[in-house]
């Protein structure tokens, strides 16, 4: 079985968390819109509209999402690999000349 280190977790799980923030930019915009110029006051006044984002969010993050993000990290490890090490190959070669 082939397994993610702990920062291509994290990276796998930061793209899912940005794509859920995108599916649900409508209502992400609706609670900023709220919270601003707020402190405190933020939890009482913009309660519901944390709550429905929040819930949005969690309905788009499901395991099988985040499973699919994980296994298409891996089917496309090789070909990162290979450009980051072309990527330093041609550094390598421009520092040389």
């Amino acid at each position: 079985m082939i397994t993610l280190s702990r920062r291509e977790e994290q990276d796998v799980l930061d793209r899912a968390k940005e794509q859920s923030l995108k599916h649900c930019e409508a209502l992400v915009k609706d609670f900023a819109d709220c919270a601003k110029g707020k402190t405190v006051t933020v939890l009482w006044n913009c309660g519901g509209q944390y709550n429905t984002m929040r819930q949005c969010m969690k309905d788009y993050l499901t395991l099988e999402r985040i499973d699919a993000a994980k296994a298409d990290h891996i089917a496309n490890r090789e070909e990162r690999n290979a450009e980051a090490l072309e990527k330093a190959q041609k550094k390598l070669t421009q520092r040389r000349t």
